[in-house]
């Protein structure tokens, strides 16, 4: 065997190896995060259905996200949601998903919408919407306006519709079925638009007269 074949065996087999390592450092780092999962549900189930004197025994951030696993899946009655947002609420990684909904990074930003829509309080709500009139991102707008989209102002409608004039050309398309999906709450703020005439309001209504049978739209 010549020596180019050797450094190629050589380079072939040191990548397969590293390629391997990888794969099982990837399973034991996931079998780790499926193990916290567990231990995080665990806690929440004997702490707020079972009324058990528990401790965690993982992070605040697996106790979060196994509530949101577990509201996804059961019903939970509103006595014991207060409970535990109560304590969601008063946790360090939740005070910083309020700081982190002005980070610099869209993603965190992002990812702070998802939490503090899972807490779905006056005082989340507020924070979502007051971000609102400074956020310059569309995706980020977007995850804001769907997280408020039960819960709309006449402020934050008004605010909405200002958007649609200052983003790209996809971002139109997606506000205007979150709207339409909750016209109920939208309802009462129609007539003050209804003769608005910049040119992506008068689309919106016209989306809306498309897909709603409704007097307001004639």
């Amino acid at each position: 065997m010549n020596l180019p074949t050797l450094i190629t065996l050589i380079a072939f087999l040191s990548l397969v190896s590293l390629l391997i390592a990888m794969i099982i450092l990837q399973k034991i780092h996931y079998k780790r995060l499926s193990k916290k999962h567990m231990l995080a549900r665990d806690y929440l189930f004997k702490k707020y259905f079972d009324l058990e004197d528990v401790m965690p025994k993982t992070s605040s951030r697996f106790f979060f996200d196994a509530y949101i696993d577990i509201e996804t899946q059961i019903t939970i009655e509103e006595v014991v949601r207060k409970r535990i947002i109560d304590d969601l609420e008063a946790l360090k990684f939740t005070r910083k998903q309020f700081k982190k909904l002005h980070s610099f990074s869209p993603f965190k930003r992002r990812v702070a919408v998802y939490y503090l829509n899972t807490l779905n309080t006056k005082q989340s709500r507020d924070a979502l919407s007051k971000r609102l009139t400074v956020e310059k991102n569309d995706s980020v707008r977007f995850y804001i306006i769907y997280a408020i989209k039960e819960h709309i102002t006449p402020s934050d409608f008004e605010f909405i519709l200002h958007t649609l004039n200052a983003s790209k050309a996809s971002y139109p398309h997606w506000i205007y079925a979150i709207l339409k999906n909750r016209f109920e709450v939208i309802k009462p703020y129609l007539n003050d638009y209804i003769h608005d005439s910049r040119k992506k309001v008068k689309q919106f209504f016209l989306y809306l007269s498309n897909h709603i049978y409704n007097d307001q739209l004639k």
